[in-house]
């Protein structure tokens, strides 16, 4: 992969809708973006290297800016709000990034919460463009904390603070949301299965509940003793891994709802867990400002990642399972190799505690939010 020179210029376009683009897919640390706002909006030109990041846009057009951090390269995407992510994730074939959490629309004091979508989609000269989908997932009395793709991408579900969970047919342009009743408290994670048969949901009040996202109907529900941070499905959908107040992680069987056993080391509140690719490595981030690798089926602890300086929010695998991303209340992201358990580097900044992160399943980039109001989109 070539590497961008501070004397590689990049051109911005400002129009009628916001779109991004970065150049060919075997180029990808090369970025130029264009945004529009009106069809009657006058088409500026500028060019800028890196070294000198854009900053100088009309206060009505919607923007995305370029950064370049002393550890690589990431797309802002500022548009005409400030998004403050909760969660992130991509549709399972990488074309489209949602996002979850509260949205101040510049200009405005009023904050809401919701859901937002970016289109992510190849040209014909193999640029990637990104556009912000119209449709705004709102109707929501709490921070939407997390969002999950159905394995067929048909379906983003929503888990709130307000105790529901909201199921939104994205076949459709305007619609309105299954709604799915059970938590009593607030809701912290959503999960599919890998095969679509099965949604997982948890949170404050220390219950795991799982779904049938066909129905809408409850499959039954394991309970906890702590508010439950994360929850995450096996690939093989016979296993849910949680995280939760009380320090530990637990695995659990899905087929017959037992407590398979429990993984305890960490000295604070576990944020994240997730399995990796294959299923056979589990990562877990902390309070305690470590991540730590098990192996999944003797429960094994194999590495113990220390780096970060504050509390591990979120972990995300990358698709070939090699490379293992943690974001934290420092606000630093590490990218670990997963076999030796060693640091590979640190992806850039941002500029507060970082809360969530999510890998691209196709192309070679991940995406990143936090308390900064920004997404970003990074290279590896």
């Amino acid at each position: 992969m070539r590497r961008v020179t501070t004397a590689t210029v990049f051109t911005v376009l400002l129009a009628s809708f916001s779109t991004l683009l970065l150049p060919a897919r075997s180029h990808v640390n090369n970025f130029a973006a264009s945004s529009h706002v009106s069809a009657q909006a006058k088409v500026n030109r500028i060019t800028f290297s890196p070294t000198k990041p854009f900053s100088q846009r009309p206060a009505n057009q919607l923007t995305i800016d370029l950064q370049q951090e002393s550890t690589g390269y990431a797309l802002v995407l500022n548009d005409r709000f400030s998004f403050w992510a909760s969660s992130l994730v991509f549709s399972p074939d990488g074309r489209a990034l949602a996002g979850g959490g509260r949205y101040e629309v510049k200009g405005q004091t009023a904050t809401e919460t919701g859901a937002r979508l970016w289109n992510l989609t190849y040209n014909r000269q193999e640029n990637l463009e990104v556009k912000i989908d119209p449709r705004i997932f709102n109707g929501y009395t709490g921070i939407v904390r997390s969002v999950a793709f159905s394995p067929n991408g048909r379906t983003l579900a929503t888990g709130d603070y307000d105790t529901t969970i909201k199921l939104w047919n994205l076949q459709l342009s305007d619609t309105q949301p299954r709604v799915l009743t059970g938590h009593k408290k607030e809701i912290y994670t959503v999960v599919f299965s890998p095969n679509g048969q099965m949604l997982a949901s948890a949170g404050k009040d220390q219950q795991i509940f799982l779904w049938n996202p066909a129905t809408g109907e409850s499959r039954g529900h394991l309970v906890e003793t702590e508010d439950i941070n994360s929850i995450a499905i096996s690939p093989n959908n016979q296993l849910l891994a949680s995280g939760s107040k009380d320090k530990t992680i637990k695995l659990w069987d899905l087929t017959t709802g037992k407590l398979l056993r429990t993984l305890t080391g960490h000295t604070g509140e576990v944020n994240a867990v997730a399995f990796s690719p294959d299923g056979r490595t589990l990562a877990s981030g902390s309070d305690d400002q470590t991540v730590k690798l098990w192996t999944v089926k003797t429960g094994e602890l194999l590495h113990t990642l220390v780096k970060h300086s504050n509390k591990v929010n979120t972990i995300a695998f990358s698709p070939n399972g090699r490379t293992l991303a943690s974001g934290s209340e420092d606000t630093t992201i590490n990218l670990w190799d997963v076999f030796d358990g060693e640091l590979r580097y640190t992806r850039g900044k941002h500029d507060a505690a970082v809360y969530s992160i999510a890998f691209n399943p196709v192309e070679p980039y991940f995406a990143s939010g936090g308390n900064d109001g920004k997404v970003r989109l990074w290279t590896y």
